[in-house]
């Protein structure tokens, strides 16, 4: 009863971690682009984000929004995605409920 809008950045048989905010697949950095600061609304707060261009390993890019690289999701472990399930991560990285919340969202 829920919809997610979120990233497919992992598929069957890669590992997935975030390190200090920075995504890891497959134990390689992703790249992000530092593009400046974005206010935003969130359920009626209006936070400050960071906003960073990432570049997925097959090129495509789109932006994500960080507080920082030390919020709650921002080093976790490393994550095996079974095979006939994806990896799934919000573009807001610091306020999503995504794969790296495994008891709530887990594997899709």
């Amino acid at each position: 009863n829920i919809d997610y809008i979120k990233r497919i950045v992992g598929l069957p048989g890669d590992k997935i971690e975030v390190r200090e905010g920075l995504l890891y697949i497959n134990d390689e950095p992703v790249i992000r682009e530092y593009k400046g600061n974005e206010e935003m609304a969130d359920g009626g707060i209006s936070n400050r984000y960071l906003k960073y261009i990432e570049t997925l390993p097959n090129g495509v890019k789109h932006a994500i929004y960080e507080v920082s690289d030390t919020e709650q999701y921002d080093n976790t472990e490393t994550y095996t995605v079974p095979e006939g399930y994806y990896f799934a991560m919000g573009d807001n990285r610091d306020a999503s409920q995504d794969s790296r919340v495994q008891y709530a969202v887990g594997f899709v």
